[in-house]
């Protein structure tokens, strides 16, 4: 089974390092190749230094540009599985390579996936080995700094304005009423 996992995640490596970001000859490759990365972590299988190198590029190619919410949402479940097998001698650049991705996660607007990549890059920071959690701050952009820690300390992420402004921006909600608007009813 681990030789077939192996075989089958090189070949899910080389088949996206190939794609070009062209739709759906992208689309294809990036699903299969993320849900390798999840099989194979999912079997216990360490990753080799190659392997783990290879994937942080690619996790990089993946969210770079993306607008594709189930790609990103894909990504953000494979980062979340990573942490425990980061090799201990992986170069803190690849490692980066991570955090780039999450960085650029939780720096999309799209509010109900920035909750959920918190949730991903908190599930690995718990269990990336010691040896690289210097990286964990680079995954989090400034802007995100409060809420991640209101949410550690088991808070709202943010103020109910901030959460109203960030909807509105994305327009899903109406403006949030103050009890100053004119009385549009008739009498």
């Amino acid at each position: 089974l681990s030789g077939s996992n192996a075989n089958s995640l090189q070949d899910a490596i080389d088949s996206f390092s190939k794609a070009k970001r062209d739709g759906g000859s992208f689309r294809t490759p990036a699903c299969i190749f993320l849900h390798q990365i999840r099989l194979c972590c999912a079997s216990g299988r360490a990753l080799f230094q190659h392997e783990f190198n290879a994937i942080s590029k690619l996790i990089e190619k993946v969210v770079q540009g993306s607008n594709d919410l189930e790609l990103e949402l894909q990504t953000l479940e494979t980062l979340a599985t990573l942490g425990p097998h980061i090799p201990a001698s992986s170069s803190s650049e690849a490692v980066k390579g991570l955090a780039r991705g999450f960085h650029a996660l939780l720096s999309k607007p799209n509010w109900a996936l920035r909750s959920m990549a918190v949730t991903s890059m908190l599930e690995f920071a718990s269990s990336v080995p010691a040896c690289h959690k210097s990286v964990i701050p680079d995954c989090v952009p400034s802007d995100m700094n409060v809420a991640l820690q209101n949410r550690l300390k088991g808070k709202p992420p943010m103020d109910g304005d901030k959460v109203s402004e960030m909807l509105l921006q994305q327009n899903q909600v109406a403006p949030r009423r103050t009890g100053n608007e004119p009385n549009l009813r008739r009498p």
